[in-house]
């Protein structure tokens, strides 16, 4: 592949095949049952088998609709490059998920995160991929 092959512009509109267009509808069903669910927390078992579902559906809406352009994704599983950039859009109950994984598979965790509000939990995750190598795997 060339160095064109990573490249996408507006002028040129992506053709989204029909096992994409399905994939579309699971995404669309995964995301009524995540507002239908009524889990209390991010952290509830259902949401989160609801919500990884979806992202799930969604990975496989991009490579589908990548693969039948002939484009392929710029990053690969451990890029990283999104440690490096703010995120402009963070949902609370993502930063919840995180912040969980965090306490979970890689302790001790700073004592800051205990109380820290989203923006700070979010600027505290990011900081903590730039400055660890062992938080590549969440990154």
């Amino acid at each position: 592949m060339s160095d064109n092959d990573f490249l996408y512009s507006a002028d040129e509109p992506l053709t989204v095949p029909d096992s994409a267009m399905r994939l579309h509808e699971g995404i669309i069903e995964t995301l009524q049952e995540l507002i239908k669910c009524n889990a209390s927390s991010p952290l509830d078992t259902e949401f989160r088998h609801a919500f990884n579902r979806a992202l799930s559906f969604y990975d496989d809406f991009q490579k589908e609709t990548l693969s039948a352009n002939k484009k392929q994704a710029s990053c690969s599983k451990g890029c990283g490059l999104c440690c490096y950039h703010w995120v402009e859009d963070v949902n609370s109950f993502e930063i919840q998920i995180i912040v969980d994984y965090i306490k979970t598979q890689m302790p001790p965790l700073p004592e800051t995160f205990s109380g820290a509000s989203c923006g700070t939990a979010a600027m505290l995750i990011r900081a903590l991929c730039v400055m660890s190598a062992r938080s590549a795997s969440i990154c």
